[in-house]
């Protein structure tokens, strides 16, 4: 009984993850060519950074760094090396100056939906692209949305919507002209699917009828 118990609890706990949910990516971290881990301490989101041709096909992942800062312009950049050991005089923006720069955001087997991108670094002149992953970053996205206009203020709060849901997805700079980093990412966890909701009716229909023969 106190497994069936334990069960339905962690049913409804999946169940009740649902609900929107922001993960700050203004903490300092170290320029990295991998991954650096950020969390709001419920989810935690990998973030990595590649550059893109058009449509938001990435390449040259391990060419291409990461990193953040604090404060009230700071936020996830990036820094392409076009060649390795190559390095140009890149920003430490996510920009197009040299290289198309994409920030990906990898939440694990979470699925999610994007609701909105805080930036900061931004102003009028910034555009940016946005994608949803589907079937990993080997592949073309899944979703896509491009070049996107930003407000002449910063930080700033942009809207996302008509994106699949899903669990990797891109943000990124195209034009030569937009530079910007990006200080916390907005997202609603998607709810237990109906197959869960089915497997949490029987299992308490199981609770109940061992209650009745015990009786």
């Amino acid at each position: 009984m106190k497994t069936i118990l334990a069960a339905v609890t962690g049913l409804v706990l999946m169940a009740g993850a649902a609900g929107a949910a922001t993960i700050h990516l203004n903490t300092y971290k170290h320029w990295d060519n991998g991954t650096n881990t950020y969390s709001n301490g419920k989810h935690s989101v990998e973030v990595s950074a590649y550059q893109f041709y058009d449509y938001g096909m990435l390449f040259n992942g391990h060419n291409t760094y990461t990193a953040s800062w604090g404060g009230y312009h700071g936020g996830v950049g990036a820094y392409s090396c076009v060649f390795p050991k190559k390095c140009l005089h890149d920003k430490h923006t996510v920009d197009g100056a040299f290289g198309n720069e994409m920030i990906v955001f990898d939440f694990g087997p979470k699925k999610v939906k994007l609701t909105g991108i805080t930036f900061s670094y931004a102003d009028k002149y910034d555009m940016f692209d946005i994608g949803t992953y589907g079937n990993g970053v080997g592949a073309a996205p899944t979703g896509y949305k491009y070049d996107i206009k930003l407000a002449n203020y910063s930080p700033q709060y942009a809207a996302v919507g008509g994106l699949d849901t899903g669990s990797v997805f891109g943000v990124g700079a195209y034009s030569k002209h937009s530079d910007f980093k990006i200080k916390k990412i907005h997202y609603e966890v998607v709810p237990l699917p109906a197959a869960g909701w089915l497997l949490l009716a029987g299992v308490g229909g199981l609770a109940a009828l061992k209650r009745r023969k015990k009786a």
